[in-house]
């Protein structure tokens, strides 16, 4: 009777390592999904961050050029008032 009962007593013994050794295995390769979700994560957020980065700059650029033009004309409608101003002095002063 204690041979059956250490006989059933190793194998209740070797059932439970092989459910340690599954269970362990299945978190494993759990962890291992995460891991690769969590990778693919950080790859989208650094494309979508170097989109946001490359649309930051072409504004950027944009507006640049866009106050580039606006002092430009400025320049020119200063320019084109002191003209007007002196067309106007010497027309009055007739």
């Amino acid at each position: 009777m204690k041979q059956s009962l250490d006989s059933f007593r190793n194998e209740i013994l070797e059932m439970r390592k092989a459910d340690k050794l599954e269970m362990k295995q299945s978190l494993d390769s759990f962890r291992n999904e995460i891991l690769e979700m969590r990778k693919a994560d950080k790859i989208e957020n650094d494309k979508r961050f170097d989109l946001l980065i490359n649309l930051i700059k072409t504004n950027h650029f944009e507006i640049t050029n866009r106050l580039d033009k606006l002092e430009e004309d400025v320049k020119m409608l200063k320019s084109f008032h002191k003209e007007d101003i002196k067309n106007y002095q010497t027309n009055n002063k007739k």
